[in-house]
């Protein structure tokens, strides 16, 4: 963005105030989840069962640095943690049982248990108190296009399209909370 050859970024950017200082965000667009997967007879009810597991993460992500302030908030250590290179590495070491949690993204996750290749395992608690909310991404100083950016995201809340890719792509409504918001303009 910064180097000026695009015009929007519609991706996976968390709205943090730090990234504000140098791009301009539109009104949030979406709200990420990061959840937990596991195989079929893993005792996963809550976040704290983590503790007595092997779990593991994709290197640098946002839920192996919330998963590292949980566990050190408690006192867990990291003996039972694994970081994985990428997403798909992580995905990899979870289906060859090399942990027995992952933390991912709850579209991952959805994405993965519908794709066929992951019918023993089980999407399981939420990381606690932590939502990732994201914007559309463009040049800070340009106005006008952050405003018809904004406008586009509204009209999807409108005539139901954000709704019905929610839906298609996640198995889920758009959060009722998600709507009101860009219905209200915040």
């Amino acid at each position: 963005m910064i180097s000026a050859k695009t015009d929007v970024v519609v991706g996976s950017t968390s709205d943090t105030l730090e990234r504000a200082k140098s791009v301009g965000f539109t009104y949030p667009y979406f709200v990420f989840k990061f959840q937990v997967l596991s195989k079929k007879g893993v005792k996963m009810i809550s976040f704290d069962d983590l503790k007595d597991v092997k779990v593991g993460a994709a290197l640098g992500t946002t839920y192996e640095s919330e998963y590292f302030k949980y566990a050190d908030s408690k006192g867990w250590g990291r003996d039972n943690y694994t970081s994985f290179k990428s997403e798909n590495d992580a995905f990899l070491g979870l289906y060859q049982g090399k942990v027995d949690a992952l933390i991912s993204t709850n579209t991952n996750i959805a994405t993965k248990l519908t794709s066929g290749q992951f019918d023993d395992f089980v999407a399981g608690p939420y990381v606690p108190n932590y939502d990732d909310v994201v914007g559309l991404i463009a040049k800070r100083n340009e106005l006008a296009w952050i405003n018809y950016l904004n406008l586009f995201l509204v009209h999807q809340i409108r005539d139901g399209r954000l709704n019905d890719l929610h839906m298609k792509h996640f198995g889920t409504p758009v959060s009722p909370d998600m709507v009101q918001s860009l219905i209200d303009n915040k």
